[in-house]
């Protein structure tokens, strides 16, 4: 995702995300396909029904450890 729907910077360094908050607002063109490609993403990826189908398959991953920690 990195450059496709903004910039990834290490934690606990302000000058990085300086850096990277100005190199974006400094370039309009990448601003807006920053915007866009976020957006299409949030549409796409946390919609309700992919948030319950990704619940759903946590919960049962949990359920499965749950019986084979049980069973040992």
């Amino acid at each position: 995702m990195q450059a496709q729907t903004g910039h990834i910077v290490p934690p606990g360094n302000p000058e990085a995300l300086a850096h990277a908050i100005e190199t974006i607002i400094d370039n309009h063109n990448m601003l807006l396909e920053l915007g866009k490609s976020g957006f299409e993403r949030v549409n796409r990826e946390f919609t309700m029904s992919a948030m319950v189908d990704n619940l759903e398959t946590w919960l049962l991953q949990k359920i499965r450890q749950k019986n084979r920690y049980q069973a040992n």
